[in-house]
Parts: C-alpha cells; sequence; structure tokens
C-alpha cells in the first residue's frame, strides 16, 4: 500500500472585520465593563498544514491533517482570546463509491 502525503502547505486567509467582531468582539450589550469592550478589525491568518493519506483496502483510507495557524492581532487583541498561536489534528476515514 502506497501512502500518500501532501507536502507542507500554506494558506493565508482573509476575515472580514464583521465576522471578527462577531465572534471575538465586546460591547455594552454582553453585559462586561467598558474596559473589556472591542470591536473586530479585518484580519489576514497564515497557516501551514500537511495530510497524509493511508490507505486501507482499495476503498477504505485514513486521513490525518495537522495545521498551525498563526493569528493576527485584529482578533488576539480582544479579551476573550489568551493566545495568538493554534494547532489543529483531524483523524478520520473516507470511503470511495
Amino acid at each position: 500500500m502506497l501512502i500518500s502525503a501532501l507536502p507542507f502547505q500554506g494558506n493565508y486567509n482573509g476575515k472580514a472585520p464583521k465576522l471578527i467582531d462577531y465572534y471575538y468582539g465586546l460591547n455594552a450589550s454582553d453585559n462586561v465593563h467598558s474596559s473589556f469592550h472591542y470591536t473586530g478589525k479585518q484580519i489576514f491568518t497564515p497557516s501551514i498544514n500537511l495530510s497524509v493519506h493511508y490507505p486501507l483496502t482499495e476503498k477504505w483510507r485514513i486521513i490525518a491533517l495537522a495545521k498551525y495557524s498563526h493569528l493576527s492581532s485584529g482578533m488576539t487583541n480582544s479579551p476573550i482570546v489568551k493566545n495568538n498561536k493554534l494547532y489543529s489534528t483531524f483523524l478520520g476515514f473516507s470511503y470511495a463509491f
């Protein structure tokens, strides 16, 4: 069986201010002190990932993914975000019909 690994891939994703404000913004309606108020800003998030596909049979395979993203200050300046690094992993199966 042949293991296929995609080389490291890079992404650079942008997110609109309204989206950042919706998830990370705080205002008077959130019932927090005004010193915690934050309005989201447009951000660009660079990330790198690596995925590996391991065939189990002709139709089944295991998929593994590891990803690192660096969060920009437009998001990390929010008081509900503690860190500018985001690590994520995924492990799953795929079936070809």
